[in-house]
This record gives C-alpha cells, sequence and structure tokens, in this order.
C-alpha cells in the first residue's frame, strides 16, 4: 500500500492503517516499523506537495517566479525523483507558461511570448514540448502578419474611404515593428 500512495489516496489510507495497528501493537515489537514510519512521513508530505501544486495549478499560480506549482511539484520530486504526479504536475506548468506565450501572441506581444517560452523551456530542457510551442507562437505571428497586410492592401484598394492611408500605414507599421521584434530574437537565439 505505500508503494503507491503517491498516486492513490486509497493506498495512503491503508499505509496509514497499518501504522496505526503498528504503534497499537508497539512499534519496536513489529520488525521494520520504525522504517514503514518513516516512509509512511514522507509519504503524506510528497502528497500535501503534490495537492498543493495542483491547488495552484487550478488557481492558474503556475511559480515561474519561485511560488505556485512548480516549485511544490520540484520538491515532491526531489523527495521521490520520477514520482508520476509530480511529473504531471511539472509538465502541466510548463504546458501553462507556453499557453502564456500562446496568448501574448494572439495579443500581439511577441516578446512577451518570447519570455514566456524562455520560461516554459527552463521547467524540463531537452523535451520536445517546448519545439511545438514556438511553431505555434510563430504561426500565429504569420497569421497576423498575413492579416494585417490583407487588412492593409484592402484600405489601399478604397480610396473613397475617409482615411485609408493612415489606416493602411498602421497596418505596415505593425507588420515592421512584429519583423523588428523577430529580428532581435534571431540575434538572441
Amino acid at each position: 500500500a505505500l508503494a503507491a500512495s503517491g498516486d492513490d489516496a486509497e493506498a495512503l489510507r491503508r499505509a496509514h492503517a497499518v501504522g496505526a495497528v503498528m504503534r497499537s501493537i508497539g512499534i519496536e515489537r513489529v520488525a521494520g516499523g520504525a522504517e514503514h514510519l518513516v516512509q509512511l512521513d514522507r509519504a503524506d508530505r510528497l502528497w500535501e506537495l503534490n495537492e498543493a501544486g495542483e491547488q495552484a495549478l487550478a488557481d492558474v499560480r503556475l511559480g515561474e517566479a519561485g511560488e505556485g506549482a512548480l516549485p511544490l511539484f520540484q520538491q515532491a520530486l526531489a523527495l521521490e525523483p520520477g514520482q508520476p504526479r509530480a511529473s504531471q504536475g511539472v509538465a502541466a506548468v510548463e504546458s501553462g507558461l507556453i499557453r502564456r506565450a500562446e496568448d501574448a501572441a494572439e495579443k500581439g506581444d511577441f516578446g512577451a511570448a518570447q519570455s514566456w517560452l524562455a520560461k516554459a523551456g527552463a521547467v524540463r530542457p531537452g523535451i520536445g514540448t517546448l519545439d511545438v510551442g514556438r511553431e505555434r507562437v510563430e504561426a500565429i505571428r504569420r497569421a497576423r502578419i498575413a492579416r494585417l497586410r490583407d487588412e492593409g492592401m484592402t484600405l489601399l484598394l478604397q480610396p473613397n474611404l475617409p482615411n485609408h492611408l493612415p489606416l493602411a500605414r498602421e497596418r505596415l507599421a505593425e507588420i515592421l515593428r512584429i519583423a523588428r521584434e523577430r529580428a532581435r530574437e534571431t540575434l538572441h537565439t
């Protein structure tokens, strides 16, 4: 029961029941009893860390700046490397950071998108998830540029529309801003 207690509440309850029996008999009279209680305390701590991390995720407190889900899951993994529940939590944090990058890109803030991607890259280095996130941000950038180009061309073809030239220039200026940001990103990578 104790071995599965990191992911299974029922297994943790059974391990506590075994511990209670050991205490009632007298822990010194049970072979391995003291070690069972040490492991039970460790399992309790692991459960608490995972619960707190999952709550932080639910509250969208990812913890990239030091407080929130990520450090809680990292503490759980320090207690038990490779623990599935904590590993899934770390992956969820990484996905949340990539989602923030995509949200920033959707708003046209590609500098912030790159910042979020950098934070996501520090969560699980070497995992291909970040490459997918970068591709999605780049696809958002390309779509935004295409939309701005189409809007600008449409405005240029409507000479009777009041302020069509200043509106078209705004679209072009936005395309140039995005291109400059992309050039800066390329220089820094």
